[in-house]
């Protein structure tokens, strides 16, 4: 059986299948050794409740040598290229969503930093007794041991 190999080596990993939910999920590590470009999509549908400053969904991310996200630290500013109308916050959040949206959502985040490993987590604050509908993917390139891009 063949393969299909990407001429840059890259991969793509599901982190969260699209769920509608109501507390936060397991954090999901990816080991990005032998990489040197991570894109992250986050998707976020339209909120089950209305969001607000204590009512509101926040994407955070860490990073470390240790696999085990309970032990990363949070990315600092100069680790992300965010686009357009996303600001980094104290903690690696690099999404919060605070106010009503009508349209479901979706953005793309760059991870630069060194380390082994990254993690990203929607994390859910207040009550959310309606759930919002929820997705991200990780594309892992450009890796160090594939053959250069003609």
């Amino acid at each position: 059986m063949l393969k299909y190999q990407n001429p840059d080596g890259a991969k793509n990993v599901m982190l969260f299948a699209p769920l509608v939910r109501t507390a936060t999920p397991t954090l999901v590590n990816t080991p990005v050794e032998g990489f040197a470009c991570v894109e992250f999509d986050l998707f976020t549908g339209v909120g089950g409740i209305t969001f607000t400053d204590t009512n509101k969904l926040e994407w955070i991310v860490k990073h470390g040598d240790s696999a085990t996200p309970a032990s990363q630290a949070a990315v600092a500013a100069a680790d992300l290229i965010l686009p357009a109308g996303l600001t980094w916050a104290a903690g690696g959040i690099v999404w919060g969503l605070v106010a009503a949206h009508a349209a479901a959502l979706m953005h793309t985040i760059q991870y630069v930093g060194g380390e082994k490993n990254v993690s990203i987590q929607p994390t859910f604050g207040g009550t959310h007794a309606t759930g919002t509908s929820i997705a991200a993917k990780a594309r892992l390139s450009r890796g160090r041991h594939s053959p250069p891009i003609a």
